[in-house]
């Protein structure tokens, strides 16, 4: 339960979509698209790829079943985390997934919100 959680909030960091970590990518990228600073997307675009790679392979440690010793998730580490906190866990993926499908909603209410509070 812990490693599903652990890959769903790793793959969300990643920002893969349909999770809320692709959200702030792809404004990021879009504003520096718009603002035509093309050499600093080109530099986040490579950045991008690089951690997608260094977080699909911790993935990978983690769900590989002949691994080393060293790189090695104990069973007994995994036990130790409290219910509390896996409760914690299941409750912070269900907007990690929902912000992710439904950014625009989202967004459009904290603007609407802030318009409000500002103005």
């Amino acid at each position: 339960w812990e490693a599903v959680l652990f890959c769903l909030f790793v793959i969300s960091l990643a920002g893969v979509p349909p999770f809320v970590g692709f959200t702030g990518k792809v404004y990021l990228l879009s504003a520096v698209i718009e603002k035509n600073i093309l050499w600093l997307a080109m530099v986040a675009g490579v950045n991008i790829i690089v951690g997608l790679k260094y977080y699909f392979h911790l993935l990978q440690l983690i769900f590989e079943k002949d691994n080393d010793a060293h790189y090695r998730v104990s069973s007994s580490s995994i036990a130790g985390v409290f219910s509390a906190e896996k409760i914690t866990l299941g409750f912070l993926a269900v907007p990690t997934i929902l912000a992710g499908l439904y950014w625009d909603s989202w967004v459009q209410y904290i603007f609407h919100s802030l318009k409000n509070i500002l103005w």
